[in-house]
């Protein structure tokens, strides 16, 4: 569980955006520039509730920051005036 939440910091969230990259190559390379919003809140969430379960507050902490980053672009990006979330 630990290694799959190091993926996540390492290679799938991306620290400019705060989107999480949706394909890659052998090496990690993303292969796409598309954005899902609903992967990313749900993503965001999923490692939330992951890291709970481990006790490691380096990781816990970490994982908020993105989690909470990842919701605030998505609700800021990803948003209607209705406040649902984009599709596509």
């Amino acid at each position: 569980m630990i290694r799959l939440l190091d993926t996540f910091l390492e290679h799938i969230i991306d620290p400019e955006t705060a989107h999480f990259k949706l394909f890659f190559d052998e090496k990690w390379n993303s292969k796409s520039m598309n954005v899902s919003f609903g992967h990313d809140i749900e993503g965001s969430w999923l490692l939330c509730e992951t890291v709970d379960v481990i006790a490691d507050d380096d990781r816990l902490n970490r994982i908020r920051q993105w989690a909470l980053r990842v919701a605030e672009v998505t609700a800021a990006e990803g948003t209607s005036k209705d406040h649902g979330i984009y599709y596509g």
